[in-house]
């Protein structure tokens, strides 16, 4: 019988395991410090707050505030909100917490409801965790007072609106 002959071509990709992945944004800020900030225009659905995240050299996922439950893509990004970046071999490579100033709940909205939260904290009913604490700093002088609670007043009636930028 006579032989065949076949030309095989492998393309061989070399992986630098020192590239580390990297996460973006152009409408947030994302510090060195591992929180996102700036998030304006919310409530942010989980879809909507991925489309302005850009990652390269791996993948996110969206967690609730307790680092393991994935976010549905319609529930709302709120202060709490972990960001887990992954290399190409699924490891954990980075995590973010995102902090929207003035929203102490972790909803996603800025209402009464955080109002309430940092009264109760101010008259030491309420313990609030570390990210919300800084949520709840919505004039960030580093001290949680009535003036953040006034800030969030005059935000709902529109007498000023809460910059999210840092």
């Amino acid at each position: 019988g006579g032989q065949t002959t076949s030309e095989y071509r492998i393309m061989v990709e070399y992986i630098n395991p020192n590239i580390k992945p990297m996460l973006g944004s152009e409408n947030f800020t994302i510090g060195e410090n591992k929180y996102i900030t700036g998030i304006n225009g919310y409530p942010f659905t989980k879809a909507a707050f991925m489309e302005k995240l850009t990652v390269s050299d791996g993948t996110y996922e969206i967690y609730g505030p307790d680092g393991e439950t994935v976010l549905a893509d319609t529930a709302n990004i709120g202060t709490g909100t972990v960001v887990k970046l992954y290399d190409r071999y699924g490891e954990v490579s980075d995590t973010y917490t995102v902090v929207i100033y003035g929203d102490v709940s972790g909803d996603g909205i800025m209402d009464a409801l955080d109002m309430l939260m940092i009264q109760k904290y101010l008259q030491k009913m309420l313990t609030l965790g570390e990210v919300n604490q800084i949520g709840a700093d919505v004039s960030r002088d580093g001290i949680i007072d009535a003036l953040d609670m006034l800030m969030i007043q005059k935000h709902l009636t529109f007498t000023e609106v809460i910059k999210e930028g840092l």
